[in-house]
């Protein structure tokens, strides 16, 4: 049966480049007009300002500075990051102070001041900073952001909007209207769009190639809202659960969305289905399982061309670089295309390997696993002065997040080695004690992981139980 889907898989992906190219030659014809189409230098300034405000929101900082402070033996630096932890330790200080600097970075990129120079400077310290919560349980897959900050830096994103362009026609050089056309100001934006593609790509591709057609015609969607929904507490959505077909049916339109997402985008009409299609796509994602995705969604901004609403709605709006027709033919910069080739391939290696847990580049999620019903659970009790009693971790629970804090949980939970996993336990234990007040050397503390069955009501446990016994006593 899974041979058949990989058959199937492959007769899918063949024919939806039939469809978009027709011939190897006229493939290669395609894409170069993809990627050379011109476009408005306001186009470009638009993705600069979502770009860095996107990072700006994504940088919680009171919540990064908390997890920094989480001893470092119950870390896991993803895949890629090694290198970076190894060579700036994650401290709460140091995250604070790179914090604000990010903070300060992202302002001034918004408003175009030194803006190459902002976007990267941005993209490593966002890689450090963002990258604290993906070293606890999951990865949190807004990838991207330092994806397009590392095109950004790489582009001319601040010859309109910005106050590079103001400084510029101070300086008296000559103007051009932010609607005026090159290839360098499209370039970015056509290699950003295929990175969103490959987004998409290879979570269809490994969901046909590991599980099959049975990802769409088994259990595993209903299981899938049942995890999700008893995750974070969720009653929105449950009702489809009465309605197996439904969900097969949706199953089985996000595989293809996913997989043909990427080859849409090189025909101008079946582009808008792609990006209708993806909207529809986020928006009951979020219904369903609360997962919105929004900092890939904001990025559709790039599919609307501001150039021509700028055309025709304020042509007077003028952008300093220089004349319209020196414009057309400058030719695209070598660093600009060795970054995004780099890009490219490295978000494409990620998504081959279908790396999910890394960072910067990684695989973006592909649910690829049949689900199971179940989620693992955890509860602690402390021994004060010999009065036992339970310590309640629902605040921390909610602080954390409760899918990152049930993956975090059950990584510790199944990892291989008893000597390892006994010893993550109990410095999670001493942890979540300290968290809860709990100071005192000689608390004795008793942690249980149980997985629950989420399909029987009430929810009933899955032996075998994991226990483990310490003290306060330790790191």
């Amino acid at each position: 049966m899974l041979a058949a889907s990989r058959i199937l898989l492959f007769a899918v992906v063949v024919t939806l480049a039939v469809l978009t190219f027709r011939t190897p030659r006229r493939l290669l014809r395609t894409v170069r007009d993809f990627l050379l189409t011109p476009m408005a230098p306001a186009n470009l300034a638009v993705f600069r300002i979502f770009v860095f405000a996107l990072v700006l929101q994504k940088t919680n900082l009171d919540y990064a500075v908390w997890l920094a402070g989480i001893p470092s033996e119950l870390m896991d630096a993803p895949w890629g990051m090694g290198w970076l932890v190894s060579l700036v330790p994650l401290e709460p200080e140091t995250v604070r102070y790179a914090g604000w600097t990010l903070i300060i970075v992202c302002g001034l990129g918004m408003l175009g001041l030194c803006s190459r120079t902002c976007a990267v400077i941005a993209a490593f310290l966002a890689m450090y900073v963002l990258g604290v919560p993906q070293c606890i349980g999951k990865v949190g897959h807004y990838n991207h952001l330092i994806w397009f900050l590392m095109v950004l830096a790489v582009s001319p994103c601040g010859d309109a909007m910005s106050v590079d362009a103001l400084i510029r026609s101070r300086s008296r050089e000559r103007l051009v209207g932010i609607s005026n056309r090159s290839t360098v100001y499209g370039f970015p934006i056509r290699v950003a769009e295929i990175l969103i593609g490959l987004a998409y790509f290879f979570p269809g591709f490994w969901k046909l190639w590991t599980s099959g057609v049975d990802w769409i015609a088994g259990d595993n969607l209903t299981n899938l809202v049942l995890r999700y929904h008893a995750l974070q507490d969720m009653a929105r959505g449950q009702w489809i659960i009465e309605f197996p077909l439904l969900l097969k049916v949706g199953g089985g339109a996000v595989v293809l969305f996913e997989l043909a997402f990427l080859f849409a985008l090189f025909r101008p009409r079946t582009r808008i289905l792609a990006v209708v299609a993806g909207v529809a796509f986020h928006l009951v994602n979020w219904y369903l399982l609360n997962i919105l995705f929004h900092p890939l969604l904001v990025c559709y901004v790039i599919f609307i061309d501001w150039g021509a609403l700028a055309r025709r709605f304020i042509p007077r709006m003028r952008a300093a670089v220089e004349s319209g027709s020196e414009l057309a033919a400058r030719a695209i910069p070598i660093q600009t295309v060795a970054v995004s080739a780099f890009v490219l391939l490295a978000v494409s290696a990620a998504g081959a390997k279908a790396e999910t847990q890394g960072w910067p580049f990684a695989c973006y999620p592909t649910f690829a696993k049949l689900m199971k019903s179940r989620m693992y659970t955890v509860a602690l009790e402390a021994t004060v002065n010999d009065k036992p009693g339970a310590i309640d971790l629902t605040s921390l629970r909610l602080r954390m997040g409760g899918i990152r804090w049930e993956r975090w949980i059950g990584g510790m939970a199944n990892l291989e080695k008893e000597e390892t996993r006994s010893m993550r336990l109990i410095a999670f234990s001493r942890w979540c004690a300290r968290e809860s007040g709990i100071t005192d050397p000689q608390s004795q503390l008793e942690l249980s992981v149980s997985e629950l069955d989420l399909l029987s009501s009430p929810w009933t446990e899955i032996p075998p139980r994991r226990v483990v016994r310490g003290s306060m006593e330790g790191p």
